[in-house]
């Protein structure tokens, strides 16, 4: 078995009463001014200082665009998705209504010259494909298949020969 400990409370020392001496102290350390110690004595740990956000220049920036984002003026002028893609149909729609607009507005003769430009158009191109099919071959490519015909024409008759 293990004995145990003897501990007699005046033995340890009284952390309350140092830690009340420390503060009561008057020669205080000019580092130890703005430490905060808790119950035990401890020193309490606290965040860094940020540099970003204590910047008098970046309160006044940050300031600046929170004031214009109320007011919801574009500062950097830099539209969002969004922005852009609402731009851009509403740009299409008024082109779409230009266009219907100058449709709905011509007049008889306008209709008629649009009408035989067409036809015409479609004329010419059927006159294009019609001259590419009805185009005679070159002589150099009839002169070679005549060339390749009598080659055959003649091993085809010597064969009928020999027999």
């Amino acid at each position: 078995m293990i004995p145990e400990p003897d501990y007699n409370e005046d033995d340890r020392p009284n952390y309350r009463r140092i830690y009340n001496n420390f503060n009561n102290n008057n020669n205080i350390n000019d580092n130890m001014k703005g430490v905060v110690m808790d119950k035990e004595g401890l020193v309490v740990p606290r965040k860094p200082p940020n540099p970003c956000i204590t910047s008098m220049e970046r309160r006044d920036l940050h300031r600046e665009l929170a004031f214009h984002q109320k007011t919801g003026k574009a500062v950097l002028n830099q539209k969002s998705e969004l922005q852009k893609a609402l731009q851009k149909q509403r740009e299409v729609q008024t082109r779409k209504e230009v266009e219907k607009e100058r449709q709905s507005t011509r007049s008889a003769l306008e209709i008629t010259l649009e009408k035989r430009a067409q036809r015409l158009e479609e004329l010419e191109r059927g006159f294009s494909t019609n001259e590419s099919k009805q185009q005679p071959k070159s002589p150099e490519s009839t002169n070679e298949f005549l060339r390749m015909h009598a080659k055959l024409r003649g091993r085809v008759e010597r064969t009928a020969a020999m027999p």
